[in-house]
């Protein structure tokens, strides 16, 4: 089981409304879908640091419709190093703590704080990072009762002259306050447009968050601060490649696959991709290279605890349902007494070399099927297409341990990359017909 236990996408209200979300919700339940990113400030849930409570039991009555595993984005503005606004800023996220209850979404992103253009003798202080650090223990006692996480995310510089935290930083903020309900939450691109605006190498801050990482968000660009430069529409921001572009995974340059294979997360991360409606058509792929991801951090997983590490070179048949067993069944006292080595053999190799992990579910589920196949095959005498003995005969040109495993993937419909000798033996066409014709 990986430490990234969901992946999806957020979904924020197009004119302070649920419809917007709605719409949202039964696209992604199209999709397959595990997890659901709610910018609940884009509706009118809150006011004063105070929930309305018509607007919440609304709220609650769509997000029931619906089995994902819910998530909530904070004030997107919010700065817990601006002492002038932060009782304010903390009032509003405790009333979101108390929505991510009654919705049972148990991370609440909370952007990390930032030094303005003109507070120049602010930033030697410690004065404003101290009042972030007691801000941020503060709200993870709130969320303590109900089990929320708050997720401290990085950010950039979004105005010239404008000082943000590194992603380093973050998790150093992240250390310092040393609390089981606050972990760091990394975004990707907004590391990679960072380090370009600072110098820094991205792949190192990227390993200074992760081992307290316990929430992700996912989206590409090329790294290139937006400065100065203002276009007119965000596709022209995407034609050049600069700013935070939240494009879908492939479009721009961060090397995904790299990073995943490396990093390690907490344990319970959850992986949100910050790819809106306007890139609809690209979602369906995104997921699917989003757990691809998992799957890749679930390796480097195991690589760290010691954990044998070899490339899968069987799919089970619950990793790859779509392939159907090509024979009958059928139920000899003959197949179950001939197939008892192979029954053995097959239930080893899928536990050792089984990509999704539930071998012993896979090899009890479709063992019968297992039995009726060979049945099958036997009661036909089938055997390779050059003249010889039987099959699964100890004077067979294939050893009869390897033929039987080859035959094993074969009927199973798990892939066909079992061991192979230079013979040739009866193929799936071949068994198909046969099985077809009796």
């Amino acid at each position: 089981m990986s430490n990234i236990i969901a992946a999806g996408f957020n979904s924020i209200s197009a004119n302070g409304g649920l419809e917007s979300l709605a719409a949202d919700f039964r696209s992604f339940a199209d999709m397959g879908v595990e997890a659901v990113e709610l910018g609940l400030t884009t509706l009118d849930l809150m006011a004063g640091g105070r929930v309305i409570p018509e607007r919440a039991e609304r709220l609650v009555a769509l997000t029931s419709q619906f089995d994902f595993r819910y998530t909530v984005h904070g004030v997107v503005s919010s700065n817990l190093m601006d002492p002038a606004v932060c009782r304010y800023q903390l009032d509003a996220a405790k009333a979101l703590v108390e929505l991510c209850d009654r919705i049972d979404a148990r991370v609440l992103v909370q952007h990390s704080g930032h030094f303005r253009a003109d507070q120049v003798l602010e930033r030697a202080g410690a004065e404003q990072r101290e009042c972030e650090r007691e801000a941020l223990f503060e709200l993870a006692e709130f969320c303590k009762p109900c089990g929320v996480r708050i997720a401290f995310e990085n950010l950039f510089a979004m105005e010239p002259g404008q000082c943000r935290q590194t992603p380093a930083e973050v998790a150093q903020k992240v250390k310092a306050v040393g609390h089981p309900n606050l972990v760091a939450l990394i975004d990707f691109s907004h590391a990679y447009i960072e380090s370009t605006h600072r110098g820094l190498n991205f792949r190192e801050q990227l390993r200074a968050m992760a081992p307290v990482a316990g929430h992700l968000h996912v989206h590409d660009s090329f790294g290139r601060p937006q400065g100065f430069h203002r276009t007119y529409l965000p596709q022209e921001d995407a034609a050049l490649g600069i700013g935070d572009l939240h494009m879908p995974l492939g479009w721009g340059d961060i090397e995904w696959d790299d990073i995943f294979s490396e990093l390690i997360f907490l344990p319970g991360t959850v992986l949100i991709m910050e790819i809106g409606p306007r890139y609809r058509n690209e979602q369906p792929d995104c997921l699917a290279r989003a757990k691809n991801l998992i799957a890749l951090s679930n390796r480097a997983e195991r690589r760290a605890a010691g954990v044998k590490a070899e490339t899968p070179r069987l799919w089970c048949c619950q990793c790859r349902p779509e392939l159907p067993n090509p024979l009958a069944a059928s139920r000899s006292a003959l197949a179950r007494s001939a197939v008892t080595r192979l029954i053995g053999l097959f239930s080893m190799r899928l536990q050792e070399e089984c990509a999704c992990q539930s071998a012993i579910q896979c090899g009890c589920s479709r063992i019968s099927g297992l039995l009726a196949a060979v049945s099958h095959l036997l009661s036909r005498r089938r055997t390779s297409r050059t003249p010889g003995p039987p099959l699964f005969s100890g004077m067979n040109s294939i050893p009869a341990t390897s033929n039987a495993w080859r035959i094993a993937a074969i009927l199973f419909g798990c892939g066909t990359r079992a061991p192979r000798s230079k013979s040739t033996t009866v193929g799936r066409d071949t068994l198909a017909a046969s099985a077809s014709s009796r």
